[in-house]
This record gives structure tokens, sequence and C-alpha cells, in this order.
């Protein structure tokens, strides 16, 4: 009888062990997930995003500091609108995708989405933004600038980098980093105008000095022209599977 309640009790010991191990584990767990909102972020987002449907997508960056009325704009327009009427006459499932702000991000995702196309705007609070704009069929409200651009890249079938400040260059040599370092998929870049960023990025000085291989510059592709913009995006278009 002894024998048996001394069983009894070890056995409830170690549950009572187990227990404590297990609420443990599931406090720091929590802790953990607070204090590393990186993670916590891209992790919920990637399920909200499939959820929502969420197609892969033409991602647009560029200036939130552009008024409509500028001339830059309606050129962006335009190209969202030819780019959105040859997505739907293909019936591709595309999607537009940006930043969810105003300027450059709006004229991407406007035409669009008047058109009936997919849009999505992976939004964050910035103090020289306003509200998300109207023309995201879906939205998600991002609380850091990494979780953010690694859903970016997750869901990119290719990059347009229209006109833009310190924030479009951060996303513009993240991710030729990314690239380079084979942390994500290779996909084409283009930069629009060309002209607007020929200093910024003129790389032959890194090529001379081999801190980047010749490869790594020929990430990007420039186009000049709306037109030579608009045959690149055509391409990929027609070739998405």
């Amino acid at each position: 009888m002894n024998s048996f309640f001394t069983m009894a009790i070890a056995i409830f010991c170690i549950f009572i062990m187990a227990g404590c191990s297990l609420i443990t584990s599931l406090l720091l767990l929590n802790k953990y997930n607070k204090h590393n909102h990186k993670f916590h972020g891209y992790n919920h987002a990637k399920k909200f995003f499939k959820r929502k449907g969420l197609y892969k997508g033409i991602v647009a960056f560029g200036s939130a500091r552009l008024k409509p009325s500028d001339g830059d704009i309606k050129e962006i327009e335009e190209i969202s609108e030819l780019c959105a009427k040859r997505i739907l006459k293909k019936k591709k499932k595309i999607s537009f995708i940006t930043g969810g702000g105003p300027g450059v991000m709006t004229a991407w995702l406007k035409p669009a989405f008047k058109l009936g196309a997919q849009t999505a705007g992976f939004c964050i609070k910035l103090p020289r933004e306003q509200k998300t704009n109207e023309y995201c069929k879906i939205h998600y409200d991002f609380t850091n600038f990494p979780s953010r651009k690694e859903t970016f890249f997750d869901y990119a079938m290719c990059y347009v980098v229209f006109k833009g400040g310190f924030g479009t260059m951060d996303e513009l040599f993240n991710l030729l980093c990314f690239i380079q370092t084979k942390k994500v998929e290779k996909r084409p870049i283009f930069i629009y105008p060309a002209s607007y960023y020929k200093n910024i990025c003129d790389f032959s000085n890194f090529i001379n000095k081999k801190t980047i291989n010749k490869e790594d510059a020929e990430l990007i592709t420039y186009c000049e022209t709306k037109e030579e913009l608009i045959k690149n995006l055509y391409k990929v278009i027609d070739n998405y599977k």
C-alpha cells in the first residue's frame, strides 16, 4: 500500500513539474514575441495575406511627397492603367502592391483599383504620411520596417522604382543586398526614370574596386522612357505563369 501511495505521489509531482515547465515556456515565448516584433509582424502578415488570397504582384516603390498635380503622378497612373488592362485581358493573377500611402503609392493603385485589378497596401505609420489610401482592396498595418520589407520581397514578381527619397533608397538597396546574398529570389528591378537615379546608381567605382561584381550592378534595368518601362512590364506580365 505504501509503495502504491509513494508511486502516486511521485507521478503527481512529475505532472506538477511538467505543468510548471510548460507554463514557464509559454510565458517566455510570449515575452519573446512581444520583444521580437519583426518576426511576429512578418508571420502574422503572411497568414493575413494568405487568408485574403493576395497574388504575387508588381511592387512599386516611390515617394509619398509627390502631389496629385505633379506630372510624374499622372505618368505613373498611365503606366498602372496600361498594366492593369494587360493583366485583366490576359486573365493573369497579378496584383498591384505598394506602401498604401499617398503620392506614388496612390498613383500606382488608383487606376488598377478602378479597373477591378487586385490592389494591396503594405502600410506603416510615418510622420509625413496620412491615412491609408482608399484604393487598397487589401491592406495591412505593419509596426516596423523589417517585417514590411520582407513581405514586399515575398510577394513581388517584379519591382518598379519610381522617384523617391531616403525611404525608396532604403528599399532599393535592401533589395539589392538580399538578392546579392541570395536571401530572396532574383526578380526584375526596373528603375524609372533612369536619369533621376543616374548619380546614385553609378556603380562603376564599386566594380573597379571589386567591392561588388559586375553581375550585381546588372540586377537593375534602367528605363529612361515610359514606353521602355511599359514594354518591360508587359514582358513580365505575359511570361508570368
